[in-house]
């Protein structure tokens, strides 16, 4: 089961996210035989004979419904790191965490509303991940083998930020720049909330017109971002320069190498790897190896190739 499969308004993720024996402000379901049926109500709590019980029947998940997501949230802030930290858990548990929290986070800014607070809870999910990656408790490859590769919006920002903090830290960077990086990446395309829906899921190639349009998603990203207290040059030089290429060949400036960060350079990269090898409603994704043929030998005069040798050893350590 995906982990951020979705049954109407109701989202899952791993059941190894709650805590035992802790009073819940939100109820939780599971599926039962395609049927979502309460199992924790508010306020009472999971044991761990429940959650046995739950894992021997092959119940790995639970739900959650879209009115309990604040209180959700709040949960994740409270108690991520301490959720990680359980000597119990293995790197694919953890993994699975890690992910399913940060998808949760970001599909409810683009199918809710982007707020200061939901920003917070991006970053701090990202801050975890890179402290749990340092400590080799997880690999970038090993998160980003849970994802299915069904382009969505919310899950490719996940993606870029985890092929982004997987490039940065083999590429040997500090970890205030890889924190950098990892919330520009996962941030970046909020500015795509303000273009048009019809344009964003077309099935098919984008009109000029279209295309103009949706060129202007970085500088919305940016926008937003500065409108809910951003104040990071570096974050912000991120968001608005993914798509600038070494050729100037990119947009929404049409900057060339020495203009272009390498925190940006690193993004832009993780962005292009992600959506070829995502599928998408009017192409079929490209597998790592075409995806990287392409990036060298296609694309090698716009994209730094030794930040793209980077995403390949990264990819190797899953």
């Amino acid at each position: 089961m995906d982990s951020y499969k979705k049954y109407n308004s109701y989202k899952a993720f791993t059941i190894e996210t709650i805590i035992l024996n802790e009073p819940l402000a939100f109820d939780l379901y599971i599926n039962n035989s395609n049927r979502l049926v309460k199992f924790i109500k508010l306020g009472d709590t999971l044991s761990y004979d429940k959650k046995e019980k739950l894992l021997q029947n092959g119940v790995d998940h639970f739900y959650l419904s879209s009115h309990h997501s604040k209180a959700f949230d709040t949960y994740l802030t409270n108690h991520l790191g301490t959720v990680l930290s359980s000597p119990h858990l293995n790197k694919k548990q953890k993994s699975k965490i890690i992910y399913s929290s940060a998808i949760h986070i970001m599909q409810d800014m683009f199918e809710s509303d982007i707020s200061q607070s939901k920003i917070m809870i991006a970053k701090d999910i990202m801050a975890e991940t890179i402290k749990q990656i340092i400590s080799k408790n997880v690999t970038a490859a090993s998160i980003l083998q849970l994802s299915t590769h069904d382009y969505q919006t919310y899950s490719h920002c996940v993606n870029v930020a985890l092929y982004s903090i997987g490039m940065a830290h083999e590429h040997g960077l500090n970890e205030a720049m890889i924190h950098k990086i990892a919330s520009g990446a996962i941030l970046h395309d909020l500015g795509k909330c303000k273009i048009d829906q019809c344009i964003i899921n077309k099935q098919g190639k984008l009109s000029l017109e279209e295309f103009e349009a949706m060129k202007e998603h970085p500088q919305y990203s940016y926008e937003t971002l500065i409108s809910n207290g951003e104040t990071c040059p570096e974050i912000l030089e991120i968001v608005l320069n993914h798509h600038e290429k070494l050729d100037g060949s990119g947009y929404g400036r049409a900057l060339r190498e020495k203009e272009i960060s390498h925190a940006a350079q690193i993004v832009t990269i993780a962005d292009i790897f992600d959506a070829l090898t995502s599928n998408r409603s009017y192409k079929e994704a490209e597998s790592f190896y075409n995806a990287l043929k392409i990036m060298k030998e296609e694309m090698k005069e716009q994209l730094n190739i030794k930040l793209v040798d980077s995403l390949i050893k990264m990819m190797g350590k899953a």
